[in-house]
């Protein structure tokens, strides 16, 4: 979905494909969308929330990627999220955690965007994808710490427009 707001997605099954499902807005309207758990990709569930508040997702959401817009308190934890757009894609998400989640194999393996703020990255793995291991932009005062960005096709780490975000004890190699 391209710049496209309000639409419903239920019942999907999307796989075998380079990247099964992207979502992307230059406006607020674009991330206003109905996208309920019953989307697959590769046989996992699209998680998609939006203006949600302290949920947990982990391996028994059956998670195939993760996209929260507006979205405060999420725990993200133990999750393999593979050939999308995003593995994980936060949008104004706040005071928000991934601990063990590895993206590999999408467009952008973890994604903290447009005010996605004091977050913390923790013993993640983003390799193989197309083009950023991890991308924060507009986003400040996040914390990333041990955690690999490898074998990427352009950048392990991408951080832009942003500030006061810490790295510690990360291993960025081969991209």
């Amino acid at each position: 979905l391209d710049n496209s707001g309000q639409n419903t997605l239920v019942n999907n099954s999307m796989s075998g494909n380079t990247l099964n499902f992207g979502l992307d807005s230059t406006t607020e309207q674009g991330y206003i969308q109905d996208i309920d758990d019953t989307n697959l990709v590769n046989g996992k569930s699209i998680i998609y929330l939006y203006n949600q508040d302290r949920v947990v997702v982990d391996r028994n959401s059956n998670a195939g990627m993760v996209i929260a817009i507006n979205s405060t308190g999420l725990v993200l934890e133990n999750l393999n999220l593979t050939t999308n757009e995003y593995g994980v894609y936060f949008r104004n998400t706040r005071t928000s955690s991934l601990f063990n989640v590895t993206a590999s194999g999408n467009l952008n393996g973890i994604t903290l965007d447009q005010g996605s703020s004091g977050n913390t990255i923790d013993d993640s793995f983003s390799s193989g994808n197309l083009i950023n291991g991890l991308l924060v932009q507009s986003s400040n005062l996040n914390i990333i710490t041990d955690s690999q960005f490898s074998n990427n096709g352009q950048n392990g780490i991408v951080i832009n427009s942003s500030n006061s975000n810490l790295l510690d004890g990360g291993t960025i190699i081969n991209n």
